[in-house]
């Protein structure tokens, strides 16, 4: 995780990753959230 990014590639593909299971784990606890409430 804290390795140098070599090229920009790698660095977007992290990035992207880091949004994509942001947004997953914002919308498990957002819908668990519901279906306790």
């Amino acid at each position: 995780m804290t390795e140098p990014a070599p090229g920009l590639d790698r660095t977007e593909l992290r990035s992207g990753a880091g949004c994509v299971a942001a947004g997953a784990l914002f919308a498990t606890v957002a819908i668990l959230g519901w279906l306790i409430a």
